[in-house]
């Protein structure tokens, strides 16, 4: 008799099982929720960086990845929504959320890419002779030959420079080559050489190593001598270059970015990945400094390399890495003009057409505690063409994808007309070579407003190293 009321009592117990079922749904859903707004997330994040410099290397992987998952995972949110609705699910406003932000996502996304095409577009449809003037003012890095032959043959750049990663995707063969066929283009148009710019300095900077020789940094020398024997150390400099001029030029490199004149200071830098000016600099000694550059850029010279003095005004006190800050020079003038100065005035006053000198994104609070010298009026116009009457030495800047200038307020394009309006000569765009159109459009638009007198003395400067390159 007990066994019917057990087993009714039995059979109507509900399974345990179910409510930790549930349980479990709600947390993977839970999970799955947090998935996709992290993937929103970092979409968002991706259309909004990806055409800065920051990921400059990776931005067509990012691209491609961006082209791709944006609309799948709009289609897909966009469903999942339009199926809630239909099963008049109670909660669909998280679901109208992620829409609305993959929406955002692309629509951010069009603008941007949109925006870049039209700008570049913009730029290679101008009127040929107003983008052959402003591209005489600009040397620029590149991924694609095929975009710089384009470049090239607009006559919109001055210059070209060549990165290890153009020898690491194409080959030192190939890029001998590419520069061989530029540069004969050129001849053919009557057209003056292209300025292909590298930076081998040695030591920690070669950039072209291998397949050119990896060689000692150039203070290597400088630690075996005294400040009696000067001449032996800027024939030892000379020796030195003469290596790099004969590699370089194999190349079709006609434009080193060295030596750093910088002084070697030791200061407590906290974040330092790039700048590791005192692994770079020759010596803390300006006397030394100046004997060792100067026999370097001989031994430059001697195989038709030019060289660059850099980075003015001297960045080995500056406790800022200038590729990701805006650097200040706190030194008054008296120190500098005794110190860091004395090895770019004395080797820039030789008036060299072969000689050019560099100008860091650092800012010399004694003479514009405002705007780095690579921009300032007072500093290259005051300074180095007045004070110093640097009229014959080109001036160029340090790379303008620098993310002080690049991600400042004016960008690369307000920065490209305040340095030329400022009197430097060459705009330097190397490591993001994309930014070139966002500094094209701006000098295209505002060229009229330059000074006309300084543009006239840059080209004439540029135009008396170009023909120094062909023996002129």
């Amino acid at each position: 008799m007990t066994e019917g009321p057990i087993a009714m009592t039995s059979a109507a117990t509900p399974p345990r099982a179910e409510p930790a079922i549930a349980d479990r749904g709600r947390w993977l859903d839970l999970g799955l929720g947090l998935l996709r707004a992290l993937l929103v997330i970092a979409a968002l994040a991706g259309v909004l960086v990806y055409r800065t410099a920051l990921i400059a290397s990776l931005r067509g992987w990012i691209l491609g990845a961006l082209v791709v998952g944006v609309p799948l995972l709009l289609g897909l949110e966009l469903r999942a929504l339009l199926r809630a609705r239909a099963r008049a699910a109670a909660r669909v406003w998280p679901r109208r959320l992620l829409v609305g932000l993959w929406a955002l996502c692309a629509a951010l996304l069009a603008i941007t890419e949109g925006g870049f095409r039209l700008t570049r577009a913009a730029v290679l449809g101008a009127d040929p002779e107003r983008l052959a003037e402003i591209g005489a003012h600009i040397v620029v890095g590149f991924r694609d030959p095929e975009d710089l032959r384009d470049l090239v043959e607009r006559d919109a750049i001055a210059g070209v420079y060549v990165s290890r990663r153009n020898i690491t995707e194409l080959g030192a063969l190939t890029v001998a080559r590419v520069l061989a066929d530029l540069q004969a283009r050129r001849r053919e148009r009557g057209m003056p050489p292209l300025l292909v710019a590298a930076d081998q300095e040695g030591g920690v900077v070669s950039h072209l190593s291998p397949p050119l020789t990896r060689m000692p940094p150039l203070s290597s020398l400088v630690d075996r001598t005294s400040s009696e024997r000067l001449g032996e150390l800027s024939a030892a400099a000379s020796e030195y270059a003469d290596t790099h001029g004969r590699e370089l030029g194999e190349l079709g490199v006609n434009l080193n970015f060295a030596p750093v004149v910088d002084l070697r200071v030791a200061v407590d830098r906290a974040f330092d990945r790039y700048t590791r000016i005192e692994a770079r600099a020759i010596a803390s000694d300006p006397a030394l400094v100046i004997a060792a550059a100067d026999g370097y850029c001989a031994g430059l010279r001697a195989r038709r390399v030019a060289c660059t003095l850099k980075h003015f005004p001297g960045i080995g006190r500056v406790r800022e890495d200038t590729h990701y800050f805006a650097g200040h020079l706190t030194a008054t003038r008296p120190e500098l003009a005794g110190g860091e100065w004395r090895p770019f005035r004395t080797l820039a006053g030789a008036g060299e057409p072969s000689t050019l000198m560099m100008l860091s994104h650092t800012i010399v609070d004694a003479i514009d505690p405002e705007v780095p010298a690579s921009l300032s009026e007072p500093v290259v116009d005051g300074l180095l063409r007045g004070a110093w009457g640097l009229d014959r030495t080109v001036l160029i800047t340090d790379d303008l994808s620098m993310f002080p200038i690049s991600l400042g307020p004016g960008g690369v394009g307000g920065a490209s007309v305040d340095a030329l309006a400022a009197g430097v000569d060459l705009l330097l765009i190397s490591y993001d070579p994309d930014l070139y159109y966002e500094a094209a459009a701006e000098l295209l638009d505002l060229w009229e407003t330059l000074p006309r007198d300084r543009i006239v003395r840059a080209r004439r400067r540029i135009g008396g190293l170009q023909g120094w390159i062909v023996g002129g």
